[in-house]
């Protein structure tokens, strides 16, 4: 699926551009390892290829999952959380950068 924007609103389609999720985010970016980044109400959260919340939208800003984990921002500090939301690294850094090639 693809995120698609149509009169101020995102949502996702399929390839043959039949909207699979309706249009109801501020922002919507590509899925990531089965998670799509979405905005809400001027904060970010998670959702699932059903549409689903997965993570309730909480955060100042927020990067795509990477590796098992996403870099999110709450009070203007960066931390870590799991698919779950799950919090792997407190918010403390005043910025960083996503995982890879592993972070365990």
């Amino acid at each position: 699926m693809a995120p698609v924007q149509k009169d101020g609103k995102w949502g996702f389609i399929n390839r043959e551009v039949k909207i699979m999720i309706d249009l109801q985010f501020d922002a919507a970016s590509i899925f990531s390892e089965g998670i799509a980044l979405v905005l809400k109400e001027n904060k970010w959260g998670y959702i699932n290829r059903a549409g689903n919340i997965l993570i309730e939208p909480q955060f100042d800003d927020a990067r795509d999952f990477s590796e098992g984990v996403a870099l999110v921002r709450k009070d203007d500090k960066w931390g870590c959380i799991d698919k779950e939301g799950k919090m792997m690294i407190e918010s403390q850094f005043d910025y960083a950068y996503s995982f890879s090639e592993g972070w365990r």
